[in-house]
């Protein structure tokens, strides 16, 4: 594996980026079998399309604070910008799909959303010793 990536880091941003490629792929077909959603369809349809993926939001926790550490500026680049491209692409089709999601804001949209998800998921992904220390009276 280290002929093709230099680090581990770099090999988990590469498997983030097939991850988020494959979740945001499911969630353009998603949004694309409606002509319009509401609000909580949309949020429903997200945590569903989340459910199960549990690997993938593993390692999305982990990529300010650890994957962008250890490789190159040029892996960052190119994850940046393909990262761009996605959100692009996805967030014009939350805005024509949305009702009032004003139109430029879907990009907006989708960094919040990530910044809701890893923030929860870090907060609801104990460890299991520290799910069985929260399982004692008192706690």
């Amino acid at each position: 594996m280290f002929l093709y990536f230099p680090t581990k880091e770099a090999l988990f941003l590469a498997l983030l980026q097939d991850g988020l490629g494959a979740w945001m792929d499911e969630l353009d077909a998603g949004l694309e079998a409606r002509e319009e959603w509401t609000g909580e369809a949309l949020a429903q349809a997200l945590a569903a399309s989340l459910a199960g993926r549990e690997g993938l939001l593993r390692v999305l926790v982990l990529l300010e604070t650890l994957l962008e550490r250890n490789v190159t500026a040029e892996d960052i680049e190119g994850f940046k910008r393909w990262l761009l491209a996605r959100l692009e692409r996805t967030g014009a089709r939350l805005e024509l799909r949305l009702a009032g999601l004003p139109r430029g804001s879907g990009v907006r949209f989708l960094l919040l959303l990530n910044a809701l998800v890893v923030g929860l998921w870090q907060m609801a992904d104990h460890a299991p010793l520290t799910r069985e220390v929260l399982a004692r009276p008192g706690l």
